[in-house]
């Protein structure tokens, strides 16, 4: 049991580092699994010593992927990473606009009578 969650671990945290579709990633990640079962018994910084650390294992898992993937999949990143900020930017200056008419206009209600 705590060795299957090692290799998840590790499995986990190479994936995070793979910039590829969904379905490349799964295959890549698959693979990498088999491969892993072998060294199951290990700890997560003896597993990291003996195959790599996950940036590295990402690295050589990318060059087998086609470059238009992976830069298509930077584009979806980057593309979802600025529709975030420009929604936070845009929900932060609806809240600014009204807490500021919001003020103004109780200040107004209160002097006009």
């Amino acid at each position: 049991m705590m060795e299957d969650k090692i290799v998840r671990q590790y499995v986990r945290a190479v994936s995070r580092k793979l910039i590829c579709s969904k379905a490349t990633r799964s295959k890549l990640l698959n693979g990498l699994k088999q491969e892993l079962s072998a060294y199951s018994e290990l700890s997560y910084n003896e597993l990291c010593a003996k195959v790599g650390n996950p940036e590295q294992i990402a690295e050589q898992l990318l060059e087998s992927v086609d470059e238009t993937e992976i830069a298509v999949s930077k584009r979806k990143h980057r593309f979802v990473i600025t529709l975030v900020i420009g929604i936070l930017i845009v929900t932060i200056a609806g809240c600014i606009l009204h807490t500021c008419t919001a003020s103004y206009t109780r200040r107004f209600l209160f002097y006009s009578f």
